[in-house]
């Protein structure tokens, strides 16, 4: 990960955006709540589901969703200093 606490922004945006709007955002929405680049979400993204924080289709636009698992989630984001 290139700057400490992106899993966790990404994660709170994802999870306020659903919130919020009642559906999941864009890669570009997530850029421009988190100020990353849409590359950087992406990566974040792919980390995120590779650890299991966050399922997805790919290829499929407004598909991301945080994973239920709560014990997960509060590791990866006590990690990065967020709460979630």
């Amino acid at each position: 990960m290139s700057r400490p606490g992106s899993c966790a922004r990404v994660l709170l945006a994802i999870r306020d955006h659903w919130e919020r709007e009642g559906y999941a955002p864009t890669v570009r929405e997530l850029a421009d709540a988190c100020a990353m680049s849409v590359g950087g979400v992406q990566a974040v993204l792919a980390h995120l589901s590779e650890i299991g924080a966050v399922t997805h289709k790919e290829g499929c636009p407004r598909t991301v969703r945080v994973t239920r698992d709560e014990d997960l989630l509060q590791r990866t984001i006590g990690r990065e200093g967020g709460t979630i």
